[in-house]
């Protein structure tokens, strides 16, 4: 009985890991487009576009819709919170 609930859990361990090594690729994914598109335009893509963009991409389709889409808008938001501190502190604008 005992090893079948330690099975469980190291079976239920690995997925979990699988699932978090996937959703920070996608992240890291998105991440490199949006760095990518401000240095060459200067505009970051939005939350809607990059979804649409990376609908298809295969870290996307390993993981449920659900949890792809809100692994987009939590760097989404950490963007608009840059920008929105780089638009009012002169610092900010210059580490760039």
């Amino acid at each position: 009985m005992n090893i079948v609930i330690k099975v469980e859990i190291l079976t239920s361990h690995k997925i979990l890991t699988d699932l978090g090594k996937i959703t920070t690729g996608l992240y890291n994914c998105a991440n490199y487009q949006r760095q990518k598109a401000w240095k060459e335009t200067g505009k970051i893509p939005n939350y809607f576009d990059q979804t649409r963009e990376l609908k298809d991409h295969r870290l996307s389709r390993l993981l449920y819709a659900q949890v792809a889409q809100q692994t987009l808008r939590e760097l989404d938001r950490g963007y608009k919170s840059w920008y929105a501190l780089r638009k009012k502190d002169e610092r900010a604008k210059q580490k760039l």
